[in-house]
Order: C-alpha cells, then sequence, then structure tokens
C-alpha cells in the first residue's frame, strides 16, 4: 500500500471538519468549505510529497498555495468555534441566539 503525500493527508483531516465536506473531481480527491465554497486539493507532488502544500480555489477563479499544516490549523480554531458557539448544546450565549434563531427560521419557514 503506498504512502499518501501529506497535502492528501492534511485533506483527509480537513474532510472530518464540521466546515468541509468531502468531493472527487475526475482523479483528484478534494475538501469543499461548504461555507465559503473554496475547493482544496493537494499540490500535484506524488504520494510521496511531504511539502504539504494545499491549492485553494475560491468561486469567481481566484487561487493560491498555502501551507497545509498551517490551513488545517486555522480551519481546526474555525471548527471549534462553530462547536463552541453554534447552535448546539453549548451553553454560551452565542449559542443560545444561534439555536433560537434557528427555531425561529424553521418556525417561520415550515422547515421543522
Amino acid at each position: 500500500m503506498s504512502k499518501l503525500g501529506r497535502g492528501r493527508r492534511v485533506i483527509n483531516a480537513l474532510n472530518e471538519l464540521e466546515q468541509f465536506t468531502a468531493a472527487r473531481s475526475s482523479s483528484e480527491e478534494m475538501a469543499i468549505n461548504v461555507i465559503t465554497g473554496v475547493s482544496v486539493t493537494a499540490v500535484v507532488g506524488g504520494d510521496d510529497d511531504e511539502s504539504g502544500m494545499l491549492f485553494l480555489r475560491f468561486p469567481g477563479g481566484e487561487s493560491f498555495e498555502v501551507i497545509g499544516d498551517r490551513y488545517l490549523d486555522l480551519q481546526i480554531v474555525e471548527h471549534n468555534r462553530y462547536v463552541d458557539e453554534g447552535a448546539g448544546d453549548s451553553e454560551g450565549r452565542r449559542s443560545k441566539m444561534a439555536s433560537q434563531l434557528g427555531e425561529h427560521l424553521r418556525r417561520n419557514h415550515d422547515l421543522d
């Protein structure tokens, strides 16, 4: 079994975060940020590439390379922010406000 390159391993980790969903385009595995629409792929370097560079493609065509480990760190913070402050079981003020707004929108738009 061949070892995945670092960039592809970072993408696998991203796909475990709340704001990402896994996708595949032809032979390319990617992570899609469902909040921003950014698609994330590994910079092509082969399965033995340990650089961990990622390629971000923004809706509208803007794209650039980033350091995968740093991008993952930033996205972990975003994931935790969602978990801590989002509508869920958290007791924080923002969580309560988000939960109330969610209930209001679901009720008003018949989404229950």
